[in-house]
């Protein structure tokens, strides 16, 4: 979830090129039909709740990792086994 700047404003920027959202966070739990608790990635819970109307979805083009210096290593890890490097060469063969 992403959460309007607006209503937090916690750097006190102004002007059109400001970011109008801050996130991403997880909804840790819905107190009702439209009011919940939101926490960090690193599993801070947020202080105040939040209306659903002030949130939207986010969508991450890659999955949003808690430690990202370990999927780094995951990644290295994998794409230096010769099994990778065999199965991505056979997955860019169109025959």
């Amino acid at each position: 979830m992403l959460r309007k700047t607006v209503i937090t404003n916690a750097l006190r920027e102004k002007g059109k090129l400001r970011l109008n959202w801050e996130g991403p966070y997880r909804i840790q739990k819905m107190l009702g039909p439209n009011t919940c608790v939101l926490q960090t990635l690193q599993g801070e819970i947020m202080g105040k709740t939040w209306n659903t109307m002030h949130l939207k979805r986010y969508f991450p083009t890659q999955p949003v990792e808690a430690d990202p210096e370990e999927s780094r290593a995951q990644d290295m890890e994998a794409h230096s086994s010769p099994e990778a490097l065999t199965d991505s060469a056979m997955s860019q063969n169109p025959f």
